[in-house]
């Protein structure tokens, strides 16, 4: 996928603090209908080698796996993704781990008519789940005795 080669050499062009990753939604690569073992093993590989370039990158950003929810029955690449990020120490944050069964609203609302984009209550669920994940990290990472 030219993903592979594009985000990493725009990260390195302009330096950015932290990247958000999200692949469920547009894989790096498209795999057919077939799910034998060895297309599974093929995505692994590439999100694995993806996830190296981002680590390499000379600036260290901080990288954040994102993981949203499909439409119902809720299906991700969740557990496969877990094996990468616990591996690499990357911070992974579900959207359905986070509000599976507590949506303050219908999960139909947060995907327009085409199941592959967001609305804006969609959009708007990331961010919040975002925002929560990054002060619980700096609640429990950062210890400071002065005044910022």
């Amino acid at each position: 996928s030219h993903h592979l080669q594009t985000i990493p050499q725009a990260a390195n062009a302009f330096k950015p603090d932290l990247i958000i990753v999200e692949t469920s939604l547009n894989p790096l690569m498209q795999t057919s209908q077939d799910t034998n073992s060895d297309q599974k093993t093929g995505r692994y590989l590439i999100d694995e080698t993806f996830m190296r370039s981002l680590l390499d990158l000379s600036n260290m950003p901080g990288i954040v796996w994102l993981e949203l929810m499909a439409t119902p029955p809720y299906v991700t690449s969740e557990m496969t993704d877990s094996l990468l990020t616990e591996y690499y120490d990357v911070p992974q944050v579900s959207v359905k781990t986070a509000w599976h069964n507590n949506l303050p609203f219908d999960s139909s609302e947060i995907w327009a008519e085409n199941p592959l984009k967001l609305t804006a209550l969609g959009h708007k669920l990331v961010a919040v789940t975002l925002a929560n994940f990054m002060c619980f990290e700096l609640k429990h990472t950062c210890h400071s005795s002065g005044v910022a």
